[in-house]
């Protein structure tokens, strides 16, 4: 007696049916980003607010002479030492931007990439002299946004740090 299904024609029909009732893999994958990216915009580029068309040949090879010499500095700083590394903040052109969101409905800002902080600080009140003109960030409005506890790491590195009675940072 000859059997009614080889096991190929089992092994297709499965997959066909399969392939029918589950969703496809991409879409799945597609619908919510899994990680976090950013694009890093050098200052001196054209898509950069900083850009500007009218700059010389000799201000780049000043901003390369400062990354070169702000490269040796840091590495000075390690050769003897086994101190924890640091980076100072301190007033000036950063080297590379960043284009982020912030809030929902998001407010789109510019920040400068810092690598010796873990807070990025985005304007929250009028501000004249800020280099950079951003939209303000308005907690308020955001659906996203809240408030941290004093426990936490966030608020215990910051400087002046105070709570409120809530007791929140």
């Amino acid at each position: 007696m000859a059997a009614f299904f080889s096991p190929l024609a089992f092994s297709l029909l499965l997959q066909l049916f399969l392939l029918a009732i589950l969703p496809n893999p991409t879409t799945i994958f597609a619908s919510k980003p899994l990680g976090f990216s950013i694009d890093l915009i050098h200052r001196d580029s054209s898509l950069s607010p900083l850009y500007d068309p009218s700059s010389t040949l000799a201000r780049a090879e000043q901003a390369n002479l400062r990354s070169m010499l702000c490269s040796r500095s840091i590495a000075s700083r390690f050769t003897n030492t086994s101190s924890v590394i640091s980076s100072p903040v301190m007033a000036g052109p950063g080297e590379f931007l960043v284009k982020l969101s912030l809030g929902t409905p998001s407010s789109l800002y510019w920040a400068v990439i810092d690598t010796g902080s873990n807070l990025k600080w985005a304007t929250c009140c009028h501000c004249d002299n800020c280099p950079i003109k951003t939209p303000m960030f308005d907690p308020l409005q955001s659906s996203t946004y809240k408030n941290q506890k004093c426990s936490t790491r966030f608020c215990m590195e910051l400087r002046n740090h105070h709570c409120t009675s809530d007791p929140l940072c």
